[in-house]
Formats: structure tokens, C-alpha cells, sequence
């Protein structure tokens, strides 16, 4: 036991669990490097990087001499969500093309919101009917089916993100998935907050209808701390000379973006929601308010911390396939492999169609084309985020907790299939990343979809864009800042060049 070791011999060990980790980190980036460089398409990055950690977690589980790393294969919450999953999360919103994401907010918030309740619904629903009604699928009670639908819809689309960017497919279409895959992370784990309160309490209308009010309740929240500390940010910025400082200046906005997701995790609201529309505000004002150094600085330091994060989060996908006390049932997996393709064109189908027919009536000439759909379709991949919650609804159907730290979420009393469940979400996560996400490219080219034309504009300016560029943008920015190339520290130092920057 590690309390009987002395504390050196307890540093060692960690130590030594520390350095395996970052050799499997540094394997799954030089293995990223290497189907870059070679362009192979028949397997995808995150594919490799889930085979390394499985590698790893089936030697520690079956090696008597690796036993003492089983803490380290562990899925541990706390890490995946206070320490891994942030970055990931601003990245998206303050690297994010702004201009095609705001022309598609229709169909992102449609795909996101009302596609995502739609195939949390569809999914419990289908699989509630089968589980109870077919032999070869272990029976599921309504509230276990609710919460399965619920942790499942969360979609993870970086891999065929990545893709799409190598190949440099239509803006619309990566703006509709990258959008939708953010936004739809959130509203899944608003949901899936909304329906654990059922555990507690029974299934009656008027429970129906606070849990409708904690989901918008928890959402605009969440969304509204995330805009105030953008905001605040900005006039922070604008009002104080942290330009002259660039790496006073990066300090500050990691520690801001950062203290924005804990203070809605703390206060039991959603922190993805908080930190991407920081991040997105943090990019629209808070980039015009510091030094040329930080803007150059600020994109490639956020990229690369994000990467290391998603590719750490891929080793851990790896690992947890050995890491659990695991009860297979293939006819439950089969199923819900089957019912999350049929949710998830529940999801697409029904949005698309409105979301073409509100164009239709505005009289607006595009459309999402059912090459689209399809692609938005294929894109629904099962991820991390999936993952993370079902170990806690693992650990929260168990006295102990295996996956490190506290329980995230109290005891569950009427939920027993926490490891079906968890099983099962697992082998789903596994087929949708590496088989679908390994076809994702030749889908792309069987599909002839069309590639992004950079010259491409909106017909005309937004109201809110003329609303945004004469009044919020002048508030929140300066019209006009020196930047300093050189440390302002020193006396000699001068300022090389003064631009003026002219908002539009």
C-alpha cells in the first residue's frame, strides 16, 4: 500500500506513473506528426492514440510486475473535468471563424439545442422499448434509459474536424459541425444534470417542468457569466496597459478564462457553456486590446495546449477499456450502437428541414444540401465527454470510487446499471472514433463534397454587425495602441512601431 511506503519511495512511484504518462503523450504526438507528414488516410490520429493507451492499460491489468500503476490508468473526473477539458474548450471559442459561425447560428443552435433534445429523447425512448421488450437486451428501468440517452448525445467531432481541415471542405459544413459539437457537449450535460434530479424525486409533470426550468436556468447562466467576464475582460484590457507587458498580458487572460469555468462549476452550473462564450468574447474584444506579440502568441499557445489535452484524454480512452470492472452485454451494445445512428438522424433530419424552410421564407438562396446533412450526420461521433460521464454514473452507483478523487455526483439510489451502462458507452466511444472517424475521409470523397471558397462574403452586413461595430466595439476596444516590440522594461526601450488600429 502506498501509505506503508516511505514518502521518497511514494515520490518515486509517482514519478516514475508521471513518466510513463508523458512517454505515452509523446508517442501519440509523434505518431500524429508521422500520419501528417505521410498523409495516411486509412487510420485516423485518435485511433492510434486509443491503441496506446489500451496497450497500456491491457499490460498493467494483466502484467503482475505493472501493477502498481493502476492509479495512473484510472479514468480520473477531476482531471478530465477541472484540468483537460478547459483548454479544449476556450480553444474552440477563441480560435473560432467567427463570420461562417454567425451566419450558420440557425442550424448550429437548431442541431445543438433542439436536435440534441431530440435525440436524447429518441434514444431513451427506442431503447427503453427494446430493453424491456426483447430477451437478448438486459432490461433498463425509464430513469436509466433517460440518463444513457442523455450522457450519449454528447458528440465529439474534433476528429472529423481535423479532417475537414486537411481538406479544406465547405465553410458552412464545418461551421454547422464544429458549432453543433460544441454547443452540443453543453446541452448534453444540461440534460444530463435536469435528469439526474429524478433520482430523487418522481417522474410527474411538475417534476418535468423544474427540470425544463433548471436546464434554462443552468444554460442562460451559464451563458450570462460567461459574457460578463468577457466583457469584463475587455474593459480591463482597454483601460489598463497590460499591452506593454505580453507576458503579463497571456497571464491574465488564462487566469481569467480559467476562474470563468470553475466559478460555474462551483456554483453547479456549466462551466463548457461559460468558457466557450468567453472565449468567443475574449477573441472579438479582448484580441483587439492587447499587443501584436500576445495576438500572434495567444493563438499558438491555446492550439497547442489544447492538443495536448485531447491527446492526452485519447490515451486515457485507451486506458479505461482495462481499467474498470466491466459487464458486457453484446445485445445491449449492439442496440444502442443501432439507436444512436437512429437518434442521431432524429437530430439532423427534422433541423435540417427547418432550418431550410425558415431560409425558404426569408427568401435566402442557401440551403443545407443532403450531402451536408449526411456528412452532419457521419459526424456524430461518440467521445471523451461521453465517456467521462458514464464513470460517473459508475462511481455514483457505488460506495467507493475507482475513477479518483471524490464523488463528482451523490449516491444513486435507483439506478443499478452503472456498469452496462459504462460498458457500453465504452465500446460505442471505441467504434464511433476509430471506425467512423477513420472513414470520415473517404466519405468525404465518395461524397464529392465541395471545398470552402475563402473569397466568399455575406450578401450584407448583419444588424447585429452594425449595432456590434458602432457601438459595442468602440466601448469595449481602443481606437488606438502603440505596440511595444521590445521589453518596455528596459530605459533604452522605444517603441519600434505605432500603428493605429482602425475598428470597423
Amino acid at each position: 500500500m502506498a501509505g506503508d511506503l516511505p514518502d521518497e519511495k511514494i515520490e518515486e512511484a509517482e514519478s516514475f506513473r508521471t513518466l510513463i504518462m508523458l512517454c505515452l503523450l509523446f508517442m501519440g504526438l509523434f505518431s500524429s506528426y508521422l500520419i501528417r507528414k505521410y498523409n495516411i488516410k486509412f487510420i485516423h490520429e485518435s485511433a492510434v492514440t486509443i491503441f496506446l493507451g489500451a496497450l497500456l492499460g491491457l499490460s498493467v491489468r494483466f502484467i503482475p510486475l505493472l501493477k502498481n500503476l493502476k492509479p495512473t490508468v484510472a479514468f480520473n473526473l477531476n482531471l478530465f473535468f477541472l484540468v483537460l477539458l478547459p483548454p479544449i474548450i476556450f480553444e474552440s471559442g477563441y480560435t473560432m471563424a467567427k463570420r461562417p459561425f454567425f451566419k450558420n447560428i440557425l442550424s448550429i443552435l437548431g442541431f445543438a439545442i433542439i436536435g440534441t433534445t431530440l435525440s436524447w429523447l429518441v434514444f431513451a425512448i427506442l431503447l427503453y422499448f427494446v430493453s424491456n421488450n426483447f430477451a437478448f437486451v438486459s432490461s433498463l428501468t425509464l430513469l436509466e434509459c433517460l440518463v444513457f440517452g442523455a450522457l450519449i448525445s454528447a458528440t465529439d467531432s474534433v476528429s472529423v474536424l481535423v479532417i475537414f481541415k486537411e481538406l479544406k471542405v465547405d465553410s458552412d459544413l464545418f461551421s454547422n459541425v464544429f458549432g453543433e459539437g460544441v454547443l452540443n457537449d453543453a446541452v448534453a450535460i444540461v440534460i444530463y444534470k435536469a435528469v439526474l434530479t429524478f433520482d430523487k424525486t418522481d417522474l410527474t409533470p411538475a417534476t418535468l417542468f423544474l427540470s425544463l426550468w433548471e436546464f434554462c436556468f443552468i444554460f442562460i447562466g451559464s451563458l450570462a457569466i460567461g459574457v460578463v467576464v468577457g466583457l469584463f475582460c475587455s474593459l480591463t484590457f482597454k483601460y489598463f496597459d497590460f499591452w506593454k507587458y505580453p507576458s503579463l498580458e497571456m497571464s491574465i487572460i488564462l487566469v481569467m478564462s480559467y476562474a470563468t469555468y470553475m466559478i460555474c462549476e462551483a456554483c453547479g452550473l456549466s462551466g463548457i457553456v461559460s468558457i466557450l462564450f468567453c472565449g468567443i468574447l475574449m477573441r472579438h474584444y479582448v484580441y483587439q486590446n492587447v499587443s501584436s506579440i500576445s495576438q500572434v502568441i495567444s493563438e499558438n499557445l491555446f492550439e497547442m495546449i489544447s492538443m495536448i489535452s485531447e491527446t492526452f484524454i485519447f490515451l486515457y480512452l485507451g486506458l479505461s477499456i482495462f481499467s474498470f470492472k466491466q459487464e458486457y452485454d453484446l445485445g445491449l451494445i449492439i442496440s444502442c450502437l443501432i439507436i444512436c445512428l437512429v437518434s442521431r438522424l432524429a437530430n439532423i433530419l427534422p433541423v435540417s428541414y427547418f432550418v431550410n424552410l425558415v431560409y425558404k421564407i426569408r427568401k435566402q438562396k442557401r440551403r443545407i444540401p443532403w450531402k451536408h446533412q449526411f456528412m452532419l450526420w457521419f459526424s456524430g461521433l461518440r467521445g471523451a465527454m461521453s465517456l467521462a460521464l458514464a464513470v460517473e454514473i459508475y462511481d455514483a452507483t457505488r460506495s467507493t470510487v475507482t475513477s479518483g478523487g471524490l464523488h463528482r455526483t451523490p449516491i444513486l439510489e435507483n439506478i443499478r446499471s452503472g456498469e452496462l451502462i459504462l460498458t457500453s458507452t465504452l465500446m460505442i466511444v471505441i467504434f464511433t472514433v476509430i471506425v467512423l472517424g477513420s472513414l470520415a475521409p473517404f466519405v468525404v470523397r465518395i461524397l464529392s463534397i465541395e471545398t470552402s471558397n475563402d473569397s466568399e462574403r455575406e450578401e450584407h452586413s448583419s444588424w447585429w454587425s452594425q449595432i456590434d461595430s458602432e457601438y459595442f466595439i468602440p466601448f469595449f476596444c481602443r481606437t488606438k495602441m502603440a505596440f511595444y516590440l521590445e521589453d518596455p522594461d528596459e530605459e533604452s526601450a522605444s517603441v519600434r512601431t505605432e500603428n493605429e488600429i482602425e475598428l470597423q
